[in-house]
């Protein structure tokens, strides 16, 4: 996706537009005021965006892959593929207590498409 900012040149056109429909360009009045108006720093830029998920953090393979370096979420998701049976409490009495918690909330976790 790209957006392309109006030069310098397209403010001022559409600055003008719009006040000779309000001014005459003959009057001096309306000439200074003119220059007063359309006189500002121009709004120039580019601005583009990478191909889809290519950088994106939040894609579900992005997301996937640091569930899976978490050590405190890992153990979950590995149990919530192997079976859809709650693991017993002798299972996950080793782990991390965040991983306990996880698994307090077990009928709340529904991993999609890889996800916890």
């Amino acid at each position: 996706m790209t957006w392309k900012f109006s030069t310098e040149q397209d403010q001022h056109m559409d600055c003008r537009r719009s006040f000779q429909k309000t001014c005459p360009e003959s009057s001096k009045y309306g000439s200074r005021i003119e220059k007063k108006l359309c006189v500002g720093d121009p709004i120039v830029g580019e601005v583009t965006t990478p191909p889809t998920s290519a950088l994106d953090p939040w894609s579900d393979k992005s997301v996937r892959k640091d569930q899976l370096a978490d050590p405190e979420i890992k153990p979950i998701i590995e149990f919530k593929e192997s079976s859809d049976e709650k693991p017993t409490w002798q299972d996950i009495a080793p782990f991390h207590p965040t991983t306990k918690r996880y698994w307090a909330l077990w009928g709340s976790l529904h991993p999609k498409i890889g996800v916890l």
